[in-house]
């Protein structure tokens, strides 16, 4: 008889204990579908700021994504019920689209503006890095109507820098050489750690550190040829040589080996110097 009692009291206890789990199991299962509904909540609620966002910032990231690339297609953005359809490839990911980041937002006062100004002979462009007396970097993100240059600096500024005072700096575009390895490429940009990332002749894409490169002469920097002759380099001709415009507006070609490069400001003449030429 003990031996029985024992055995019908631990089979109560397993069913007390069963009992209890599935007890305890539907408000467990309650729980989480609360959580899910609640995740879901937040995410429309998150889902509908970024709509919210879009309305306001889309057309201009538009205007300016088609400002920085005046060769890809006209992109469209088109209003239909309240949600805006993106009408490129290039917005198929809106909410990576819509944000402008800080230099872009630095550039919509001066998109209607000129994209490039001369100041001796160096043209400054719209997107180029340049350097002022102060040794501040920056990049052109548009000009003024007095020739001037709106810049964002490396360290997020938004400032105006006078083109006589600012030196071109190493910008997408130019020609570097890499002492190291003898071999010159093409800056197509620049990766995390700021150094330039080129192309070379064979179409091979690399990433040079600054430490070995140099930057060497590029279209639209100024250059000086003998006899005191400057003009402003175009382009490049099959043998590598020169075309420039000369600073009377004439088209040249000259040797690249006998060119030297002037990236900054011409060097100003006292009036001791000038009254000395007018003697001469």
């Amino acid at each position: 008889p003990l031996m029985l009692s024992f055995i019908l009291f631990r089979a109560n206890m397993k069913f007390s204990m069963a009992s209890a789990q599935r007890g305890l199991l539907l408000p467990v299962l309650v729980s989480f579908l609360m959580m899910a509904l609640l995740r879901r909540w937040r995410r429309g609620r998150q889902l509908r700021r970024v709509e919210d966002k879009a309305s306001g910032t889309l057309t201009t990231a538009a205007t300016v994504r088609a400002s920085s690339h005046p060769a890809s297609p006209c992109m469209e953005v088109a209003l239909h019920d309240g949600v805006y359809a993106l009408a490129t490839t290039q917005f198929h990911k809106a909410e990576e689209e819509v944000v402008l980041k800080p230099i872009e937002r630095a550039m919509q006062p001066w998109l209607d503006g000129p994209r490039s100004v001369e100041y001796d002979l160096n043209i400054f462009t719209v997107g180029s890095r340049i350097t002022d007396v102060c040794g501040t970097k920056a990049t052109i993100v548009g000009v003024d109507e007095d020739g001037d240059l709106p810049v964002f600096t490396d360290d997020g500024k938004t400032m105006i820098f006078y083109a006589k005072n600012c030196r071109k700096a190493l910008s997408v575009g130019d020609r570097i050489f890499n002492t190291r390895r003898q071999e010159d490429a093409e800056v197509i940009g620049f990766d995390h750690m700021d150094d330039p990332v080129v192309v070379k002749p064979n179409q091979l894409k690399s990433a040079w550190p600054r430490c070995v490169i140099e930057r060497l002469t590029s279209i639209g920097d100024r250059v000086h040829y003998p006899c005191e002759t400057m003009g402003t380099l175009e382009g490049f001709d099959e043998d590598g040589d020169f075309k420039v415009k000369m600073s009377n507006g004439q088209p040249a070609v000259w040797y690249a080996s006998k060119c030297k490069q002037g990236i900054g400001c011409l060097p100003k003449k006292s009036l001791a110097d000038k009254l000395l030429e007018e003697l001469a």
